[in-house]
C-alpha cells in the first residue's frame, strides 16, 4: 500500500474517531464515555483507536493541533500580516469550531485547548502576537500568558453565543492588547 494511501486512511479513521467521540460527548459526560464506545461508533476496533491514541484527551489534542495547523496555513497561505485582520481570521476559526469548542467548555475540558493554543501560537508567529517586546529567555512565559488571556476571550465570547462579529472580537482583542501596553510600559 501507498504512503499516500496508508496516510488518507489513517486520516480517515482518525476523522471517524474524533466524528464518533464529540457525537458521544454532545450526549452524555465525558467521563461516561469509554473508548468500546467510540470505536463501536466509529465502526472500527479498539486496536485502531490505541494505534493513534492513549486516551480521549489525546483524540481532542490532536483535534485541536490539526485544526490550529489548519488555521496556520491558511493564514500564512494568505499572508496575513496586519494584526486585526490575523485577529479576526482567529475568531472566525473559533465561530468555524464553535460546536466542539462548546462542548469542550461544557465538559469542563476547556483546559485541553489552552496547552494546544499555547503551542500553535508559538509555532503560528502570527501577526495576532508576533514580535513581542520581551526577551528570548522568558518568551516561553510570554507565549503561556498570553494564550490563557486570548483563550478565556474567545471563551467568553463562545460561551455569549458569539453575538460580536469577528471583526468586532478582534478590537476588542486590539483594546485589550493596547491597554495591557500602556499599564506596563
Amino acid at each position: 500500500m501507498s504512503k499516500t494511501k496508508k496516510t488518507g486512511q489513517s486520516d480517515y479513521l482518525k476523522e471517524c474517531l474524533r466524528e464518533s467521540y464529540f457525537s458521544l460527548l454532545a450526549q452524555k459526560s465525558n467521563d461516561s464515555i469509554s473508548i468500546s464506545e467510540i470505536v463501536k461508533l466509529a465502526g472500527v476496533s479498539r486496536m485502531s483507536f490505541y494505534r493513534y491514541y492513549q486516551n480521549k484527551d489525546e483524540l481532542v489534542q490532536q483535534y485541536l493541533t490539526d485544526s490550529f495547523d489548519d488555521f496556520i496555513k491558511t493564514v500564512k497561505q494568505d499572508q496575513v500580516e496586519d494584526p486585526l485582520e490575523a485577529a479576526a481570521i482567529f475568531f472566525s476559526f473559533f465561530r468555524h469550531h464553535k460546536a466542539p469548542i462548546k462542548l469542550l467548555i461544557e465538559q469542563n475540558l476547556f483546559h485541553l485547548l489552552i496547552g494546544s493554543f499555547s503551542n500553535f501560537l508559538q509555532r503560528s508567529n502570527l501577526a495576532i502576537d508576533s514580535n513581542p517586546n520581551i526577551s528570548q529567555d522568558k518568551l516561553k512565559y510570554y507565549y503561556e500568558y498570553a494564550s490563557a488571556g486570548i483563550l478565556n476571550l474567545a471563551k467568553a465570547w463562545v460561551e455569549g453565543e458569539m453575538k460580536e462579529s469577528d471583526q468586532k472580537m478582534a478590537q476588542v482583542l486590539k483594546a485589550i492588547k493596547m491597554a495591557q501596553g500602556e499599564k506596563y510600559s
